[in-house]
């Protein structure tokens, strides 16, 4: 597994990678690191590239400039994404990074490919939790119709 370093708009990411063929990008839990995959990495990248920043104001990422809410870690990953000339990505997120994912695919769904969500939160306030971008008001959690059998999840591309 090899490490670097990229520079983007709002500063410099740390991250990790290994392996070839299709990305595979790893998004860590809140005040952890890529670090925490690093065990599953070697695994993983028998199958993927696998790609896991770590986001800004953890482990070897700059520091973060301000206080971020869940688009603003979006946004930053768009930017880690644009600065390794990756399009589309396959995306697993734990916990906050699961956040960050699922505001990924909503609001620029043509830069994710399949999502892994491990961890999500529930926000039934939309002041609280993932928004729809241009749309302040709607929480992507009260636009989602729950389903017992899991089936809510299948959505998208298959």
């Amino acid at each position: 597994m090899k490490k670097a370093y990229c520079d983007i708009p709002e500063g410099q990411i740390h991250y990790r990678f290994e392996g070839q063929g299709e990305p595979l990008l790893l998004l860590h839990a809140a005040v952890t690191s890529s670090n925490e995959y690093s065990r599953v990495i070697p695994l993983l990248s028998q199958h993927y590239r696998i790609i896991a920043m770590d986001f800004l104001g953890n482990g070897d990422s700059d520091p973060s400039p301000y206080q971020y809410q869940m688009v603003d870690y979006a946004r930053i990953v768009i930017s880690f994404m644009d600065s390794l000339g990756i399009k589309e990505s396959n995306i697993l997120g734990k916990n906050a990074g699961a956040n960050v994912a699922a505001e990924l695919a909503i609001n620029w769904p043509e830069r994710v490919n399949k999502l892994i969500l491990s961890g999500v939160g529930y926000f039934p306030d939309a002041s609280e939790g993932i928004v729809l971008r241009g749309h302040p008001d709607k929480n992507f959690t009260s636009q989602v119709d729950i389903k017992y059998d899991g089936s809510h999840l299948r959505g998208g591309k298959d």
